[in-house]
């Protein structure tokens, strides 16, 4: 057994620039309990956080950043499987409990129902762009936190490259997934702890855990009457289905899948698709536009909604905004609302600047630390052989 104690910082709570480490001792079970001070130990786990160590593996094709923490990878069109449950979680739950359930949890007012209806389709997606965290903490290094997925026409050539929501469920209308439930520990620990590793459980959460209906608003903002306007498969699907011409029996998002998978890869790309938001959701963004897009604010300044003398400009502000969710966006407007904007109340938890830190590890207790100590140590027992 490893023990790791610290003796005294200067704060307790946090560990930033003004945290000094002033002894910091690790022994095991078989060494003399009086010899405490191990700064090999120490040290060697210290260099561990570096935050310029990446340790890629191989690493497949596509990846266009990375950093401790952050990866950005792309896939080419391709048809992809959806295992599609038409129910939310809750429901499956109930019919996983019972063998059946009510449609939205309430048997007074529910439609009662004794199957789940579930789908397995291969649909075609164009270009997709893949942001992921993952953790830099030795204690569960290289483990996925956060997805996020965009669609493209192009690849990622160039920083103005348009970015769209991804027409499937499960995720928010900023390109963030909901995080999916595992069954068992093996299928977070498989992978290889390397950038590699992530890479793959990234790309798995997504397509290889299924998609329930709990969330449905990228495809509801692709059904917006202005993205059927610019986009025909949208316009027919809706056209068809909304005079009951295309499988009536099945709900919209069912009927959407189906119909999707009717069509090749030739009939998707270069087509238009719904933006993204900057929030979790778009009502999020208004907050978010008028803190950071200055173009947006000039516009709005040489406006007639602008009163000088207000005493809300915010309010004026947002009775001049157009719909927002047709404002459209690129990778280099994500990358700056993720890393660089100044962010709202509604959006502090999607910040994603302490990233570029050095030492991005962010060790909340000295308990913690030294718990994360002790198990780099336990992986690594040679640094304990020369103790100092």
């Amino acid at each position: 057994m490893i023990q790791a104690s610290l003796l005294s910082t200067k704060s307790r709570q946090y560990w930033n620039d003004n945290s000094t480490l002033k002894n910091l001792s690790a022994n095991n079970e078989y060494s003399d309990p009086s010899d405490t001070n191990n700064p090999k130990a120490a040290l060697s786990f210290i260099n561990s956080l570096n935050d310029k160590n990446v340790d890629s593996g191989l690493l497949p094709p596509g990846v266009r950043v990375f950093l401790p923490g952050f990866v950005i990878f792309e896939r080419p069109p391709s048809m992809q499987m959806v295992q599609y449950i038409d129910a939310n979680v809750d429901s499956i739950r109930e019919y996983e409990d019972s063998g059946s359930f009510y449609e939205d949890g309430d048997s007074e007012s529910g439609e009662y129902h004794e199957e789940l209806n579930s789908y397995s389709l291969r649909i075609p997606v164009p270009w997709q762009l893949y942001m992921a965290t993952y953790s830099t903490n030795p204690a569960s290094m290289y483990r996925v936190t956060s997805i996020r997925m965009y669609f493209m026409n192009t690849p990622l050539n160039h920083p103005d490259v348009e970015l769209y929501a991804p027409y499937v469920n499960n995720f928010f209308t900023d390109g963030s997934l909901c995080t999916p439930m595992f069954d068992t520990i093996d299928e977070i620990d498989r992978y290889p702890q390397n950038l590699a590793g992530v890479i793959a459980s990234a790309y798995d959460w997504i397509w290889n855990t299924g998609f329930n209906a709990d969330l449905k608003e990228c495809i509801d903002i692709n059904f917006n009457h202005n993205i059927a306007r610019k986009n025909p498969v949208i316009k027919d699907f809706l056209t068809k289905y909304g005079i009951r011409e295309y499988k009536p029996e099945l709900s919209r998002y069912a009927a959407f899948y189906d119909y999707m998978s009717q069509l090749s890869v030739t009939d998707i790309i270069n087509l238009e698709w719904a933006s993204p938001s900057y929030g979790h959701h778009f009502d999020m963004d208004k907050e978010f536009l008028f803190l950071n897009d200055e173009a947006l604010l000039a516009e709005f300044h040489d406006s007639e909604y602008y009163n000088p003398d207000s005493d809300d400009e915010y309010y004026d502000f947002k009775r001049f905004l157009p719909d927002v969710s047709q404002i459209s966006k690129t990778y280099s407007n994500i990358i700056d609302s993720m890393f660089f904007s100044k962010r709202t109340r509604s959006m502090v938890r999607g910040i994603y600047s302490d990233l570029t830190a050095k030492n991005n590890i962010v060790l909340s207790s000295p308990s913690y630390f030294c718990q994360s100590l002790a198990n780099h140590i336990q992986s690594n027992p040679s640094i304990l052989v020369d103790s100092l």
